[in-house]
């Protein structure tokens, strides 16, 4: 596996010899970059460039929405399903907007008819999740969305008929106050994986008929020394008085081809999370990936540990540590964060290994004032990244170059032999 890697990185190396002078003389609203063995930033060629923005325009919302023929600027998920379509969660005005593989509306989900025959509406809804037909061992498809006001999951079929809900399981282990799901991800066992506005206690997982079968990846709880010795001292009422310890929580989730989870939050204590990166200790990293019974098997192989910014010449620009808001999986086991303190992004290897950050805050093609939301859309052999800017009601649309693209086929021959 070692070996595989040095011809990786050599490879890599290759080509930024030989392709460095053609991608420096093109403009680019942002520089592409790695990290040394010293944590210092290397440029690279470039691996995405910003093809356009796609608005209300572009989207033709008018044409099935035409009294409400804008996206609120309170947008909170977007995905892509095997065919290219693109969702779009709407918060602001509680619906989801169907986009076909050109970015044209074709559809919006903002009522449905429930098993008793009442009409239903989202409220607030936060997160979507679209299983893939040719992954999922029934051969079916269907859309899951977090109708998180209403503290419920409503799933439909790909033609976006209503299917089932599925509310707060019974248990007594899940309260009514920690039902009320924000993100969401299926396994292709139709395994239900939640993230919880108010649900500390990690992940909550459900059948397909939606029984209640646990927590996974709860987070770990430290107390540093000097509350714990001041607590010996406290009187029992002192101790009641004070908040509690609460473990870190979630904030987005998604799931691979082979069922492993991938969980994100950006609670981490800034000290903590850059001792992490630097030991490469999952503890307090920003980003987890989690088998099907929760325990942490992410490889941690590169220099760094795979949690976004490294170098501390950045990190004390005043932006701190990465605030990870959003996972995505690539191809041949790559995958894909969303740093929303700089509108960057952060690819790694299913080894760990950085292969390339691009992105950054600005008015120009390709930067972001607010992404909250990224996507891989498959459409005609071209994986393109799509990142969903709340502040500007748009989506920017990235195409991989040649570079991106002879990194991939290096992964996938790895990944062959």
């Amino acid at each position: 596996m070692k070996s595989k890697l040095v011809k990786i990185l050599v490879l890599s190396l290759v080509l930024v010899m030989l392709f460095g002078t053609i991608y420096s003389s093109a403009f680019n609203s942002y520089e592409t970059y790695t990290y040394s063995i010293d944590g210092e930033p290397l440029k690279s060629p470039t691996a995405y460039t910003p093809t356009t923005i796609i608005d209300n325009v572009d989207m033709k919302l008018s044409n099935i929405s035409p009294t409400n023929p804008n996206l609120s600027e309170h947008t909170t998920d977007m995905v892509s399903d095997n065919e290219g379509n693109v969702y779009i969660v709407d918060k602001g005005s509680n619906r989801v907007i169907v986009l076909n593989k050109y970015y044209s509306a074709t559809a919006i989900i903002d009522t449905y008819v429930d098993d008793y025959g009442v009409v239903q509406k989202f409220s607030a809804p936060e997160g979507i999740f679209v299983t893939d037909p040719t992954i999922t061992a029934d051969g079916e498809s269907y859309i899951y969305i977090c109708d998180t006001g209403n503290k419920r999951i409503v799933i439909f079929d790909r033609q976006y008929n209503y299917v089932k809900t599925l509310e707060r399981p019974e248990s007594p282990l899940l309260t009514d106050e920690m039902f009320e799901p924000s993100a969401i991800a299926v396994d292709k066992y139709g395994r239900i994986f939640i993230v919880s506005n108010k649900c500390f206690q990690g992940v909550i997982v459900m059948s397909s008929d939606g029984d209640f079968t646990g927590f996974i990846g709860a987070q770990k709880v430290t107390a540093s020394v000097i509350e714990m010795i001041w607590k010996r001292f406290q009187t029992r009422e002192q101790r009641q008085s004070q908040s509690l310890n609460l473990p870190y929580s979630f904030n987005n989730i998604t799931v691979d081809e082979a069922g492993f989870v991938y969980v994100t939050t950006d609670n981490v204590d800034e000290d903590k999370q850059y001792a992490s990166i630097r030991s490469k200790n999952a503890d307090f990293a920003p980003v987890k990936k989690l088998n099907s019974a929760g325990v942490e098997i992410m490889k941690r192989n590169g220099f760094f540990d795979p949690g976004g910014e490294v170098a501390a010449s950045t990190l004390s620009t005043g932006k701190g540590v990465s605030k990870i808001i959003d996972v995505t999986i690539g191809q041949h086991g790559s995958w894909t964060i969303l740093d929303n303190s700089r509108q960057r992004f952060f690819t790694y290897d299913q080894n760990g290994n950085l292969l390339f950050a691009f992105g950054d805050t600005g008015d120009q093609l390709g930067n972001g004032e607010k992404i909250v939301s990224i996507t891989y859309q498959m459409v005609d052999g071209v994986n393109y990244l799509l990142a969903l800017d709340a502040s500007r009601r748009t989506f920017n649309v990235y195409t991989p170059t040649e570079y991106c693209d002879t990194i991939m086929s290096a992964l996938k021959n790895e990944n062959e032999h």
